[in-house]
């Protein structure tokens, strides 16, 4: 499909220009909405998922003198933040942290810890739980989801932890510079939504820990998109697994799209390379055809992508 996107696009809003305090209220109730969906006792709200990353980082004391590894084929931006302030590696299952990706919603497991002081970050940037989900699933203090993979919004990350000591630093990084906030928050907005471009908003999203007045309203304003996301991509898996046996549904986790092992050409579909060991320390990758169900795409597009489907099968 021409129009294929990986997660639902940023709906839009009317950005305000001001230097008003993020209100604590509206903060503590996006918070618990997460924490309940999440499982989390602990759980904290971030300028987005970039930062979210930066901050498990930065209270491990993360430098040039370490190592970061994350899968092959991952997205730019996950080398892009890291890089910022640290080394990034892939295939190095022995290095001081492993970020695990649960890429498009699907669960990904380390057999064994081969180094028993690394740290390790489950990736669940565009999970929605399913009924057996579970956190912290690798034995890991930190796990992060991107809000607006989930429901639309411009920006925002979650952080959930099992860790009180770093929960604090977080709570306390939220407040720590509101002027880049304010820089940041507009530029990543204006970016979006006009034709004026910004390259630095991205670089600065990595080092940014402050709230901002329009991300916690825009925030606010689509968390009522986490439950519709949810029931449509539940309501698509559930019409797909009717109809076809070769499409790998995840019991855990709910995610934008689901995959088909590629084993002839078709244009119609959309290829990317997915791990289908499922073991975040055992990489085998193969050619996989992408059908994004999340509530971005359009019933008229959906079916479309179904009758490619009918027609790959067959």
């Amino acid at each position: 499909m021409s129009n294929f996107f990986q997660w639902p696009k940023t709906l839009p809003y009317k950005f305000k220009k001001t230097d008003k305090k993020v209100s604590n209220k509206s903060v503590d109730e996006i918070e618990s909405f997460f924490s309940k969906c999440y499982k989390s006792k602990y759980t904290v709200l971030t300028p987005s998922g970039r930062s979210a990353l930066n901050l498990i980082l930065s209270f491990n004391n993360f430098d040039r003198s370490k190592i970061v590894n994350i899968p092959k084929w991952s997205s730019s931006c996950l080398f892009q933040t890291i890089g910022a302030i640290t080394n990034v590696t892939v295939g190095n299952y022995s290095s001081d942290c492993q970020v695990v990706v649960h890429k498009w919603g699907h669960t990904f497991k380390q057999s064994e810890r081969r180094n028993y002081n690394q740290l390790v970050i489950d990736d669940s940037a565009d999970t929605i739980p399913n009924v057996n989900y579970a956190p912290f699933i690798n034995q890991s203090d930190y796990e992060f989801i991107s809000i607006p993979k989930i429901v639309g919004s411009f920006s925002g990350g979650i952080i959930i932890t099992k860790n009180k000591k770093f929960y604090e630093f977080c709570k306390k990084k939220q407040t720590e510079n509101k002027s880049l906030g304010i820089h940041q928050s507009q530029k990543k907005y204006e970016t979006i939504f006009s034709k004026r471009k910004y390259s630095d908003w991205m670089y600065l999203e990595s080092f940014n820990t402050s709230l901002e007045y329009n991300m916690i309203e825009n925030i606010k304003e689509n968390l009522k998109n986490y439950e519709k996301n949810k029931n449509i991509i539940l309501n698509r898996r559930n019409f797909i697994k009717e109809k076809f046996s070769n499409i790998y549904l995840d019991k855990d986790r709910l995610g934008p799209c689901l995959l088909i092992k590629k084993k002839r050409n078709n244009k119609t579909l959309n290829i990317r390379h997915f791990n289908f060991s499922k073991r975040a320390d055992k990489e085998k990758y193969f050619k996989a055809y992408v059908l994004p169900v999340h509530f971005g795409i359009k019933n008229r597009d959906f079916k479309k992508m179904i009758g490619n489907l009918s027609k790959f099968t067959k």
